[in-house]
This record gives structure tokens, sequence and C-alpha cells, in this order.
């Protein structure tokens, strides 16, 4: 564990967790997890911020979703490619005789 230094920074286990003010920067690997609860703990002999609230709000990247007008022109072109695929041309036959 640490302490915040001069500039309200504080740097856990191999720096890539940091407390920087009022903002928490986590390592990638917490993109796919969920966070269940955050636990702070204080040095006994000084109080911790008790009674103030905390609200953490966690941003994640995610995959990109197509727009609506995006998803009717796939559809239409699958539903125009079935159709050119199904769509035979009607052979006339010559019957001589």
């Amino acid at each position: 564990m640490t302490s915040p230094d001069v500039f309200g920074t504080a740097l856990f286990g191999d720096g890539s967790v940091r407390l920087d003010g009022q903002k928490i920067v986590l390592p990638a690997s917490f993109a796919t997890d969920t966070l269940v609860s955050i636990t702070f703990a204080g040095d006994p002999s000084h109080s911790f911020a008790d009674g103030i609230p905390f609200l953490a709000a966690v941003n994640t990247a995610v995959a990109g979703v197509p727009e609506p007008a995006a998803w009717a022109m796939m559809i239409a072109g699958f539903g125009l490619t079935g159709t050119a695929l199904r769509y035979r041309r009607r052979r006339t036959r010559i019957v001589l005789g």
C-alpha cells in the first residue's frame, strides 16, 4: 500500500492501478470483469473519509453496433441477393413439327 504524494496521486502495486485525486485508472484487464464493490481501508491512526459517499463510474470500451440504417441496408442486400439467386429465366421451347 502507499500514500498520496504532493500531487494527490497514489500508486498501488506495480503502478498499474492509480488513485489520482478523484479518478481511479484501472488496467485494461478490468474491462472484461464486472465491478461488484470497492472497499477502501485507511491507516487506523487516521480517519479515512468516514461517511463520505463514493460514486464509481466505470467506463469501458464496447464493440460497435451497426446503426438502424446500416441494418436496413444489410437486410435489403441479403434479400436482393437471395432473390437474384432464386430467380430463374424462363426458357422458351420451340417445337417444330
